[in-house]
């Protein structure tokens, strides 16, 4: 059997450190030597590509993320790190095409007639009765009967801004509830990426069964949502390894003090929103 000839790197200079270099990475600094002097088609297809791992990183990850997501921080705190599609990344991946997703549903319910842009919107009337907040109002109030895809996907920049706010917040609360177990706060926090991201799948899934189903099976979609909290409670469980008593406990106390914090972020959805027809 013969053996398969070993790739040759050519020798590079490194753009950073100027040592001359072979393979994809410098052996001196360390910077990749990939060449991005590219189309921009190319580098979305090479961020997907990486995204997704084609080795399998990608769904050996998802698979654990939607069926035993703690597995992923133990094993992360334990430095088995190389066989998973690391946990920021796989929380972006979610976010951007969650969005997305939800953009184009949002915009098959209601097409845009013009292509506007906010500040154009907001001139169509001057409204100067009322404090600054009604005219804002107002203002915002017209942006969405003239122009509601726009105004739809204004929301939800905003939107996932403000929930990007919610990642440290909910693993200060995991370190409040389980400060007794004297973790680190890497922990709580990678705890919370991966429930996150879950949730942004469990939104993508809803999407996507809401597109190619019919209109009978979609009133039960909405099901989905449930599994939220039962992947918290499992989480909980299985990663702090407490009694069930216990965690049903902590469970709600958490559950009632992460729908405080989610409503504080449609509140900051709400004002980022209005601070463009201030």
């Amino acid at each position: 059997m013969k053996n398969k000839p070993q790739q040759k790197h050519k020798s590079v200079q490194c753009a950073n450190c100027q040592h001359p270099t072979k393979g994809n990475f410098c052996s001196n600094c360390g910077q990749s030597t990939k060449d991005m002097h590219q189309s921009f088609w190319h580098i979305i297809v090479a961020f997907i590509g990486e995204a997704l791992s084609f080795d399998g990183k990608f769904y050996h990850t998802l698979k654990l993320l939607l069926l035993r997501p703690w597995v992923l921080t133990q094993d992360f705190m334990k430095g088995k790190r190389v066989c998973y599609t690391p946990p920021f990344r796989m929380y972006l991946f979610a976010t951007f095409f969650a969005f997305l997703l939800l953009s184009f549903y949002l915009s098959a319910k209601e097409k845009a007639t013009n292509n506007v842009t906010i500040e154009n919107a907001v001139r169509i009337d001057t409204i100067s009765n009322g404090s600054q907040f009604d005219i804002a109002m107002k203002k915002a109030t017209q942006f969405a009967n003239r122009e509601p895809q726009l105004f739809a996907d204004t929301i939800l920049k905003k939107a996932s801004q403000a929930l990007f706010v919610l990642l440290p917040l909910f693993a200060l609360l995991l370190v409040l509830f389980y400060y007794k177990q004297k973790r680190y706060f890497l922990e709580h926090l990678l705890l919370s990426l991966n429930f996150h991201t879950f949730i942004f799948m469990i939104v993508i899934a809803y999407i996507v069964i809401s597109f190619i189903t019919f209109r009978y099976f979609q009133t039960y979609t909405v099901y989905l949502f449930l599994l939220i909290p039962i992947q918290m409670f499992r989480t909980l469980k299985n990663y702090y390894n407490q009694s069930v008593g216990t965690t049903i406990k902590k469970f709600i106390f958490l559950f009632v003090l992460y729908g405080i914090l989610l409503f504080g972020t449609f509140l900051l959805t709400f004002g980022l929103l209005l601070y463009n027809f201030w």
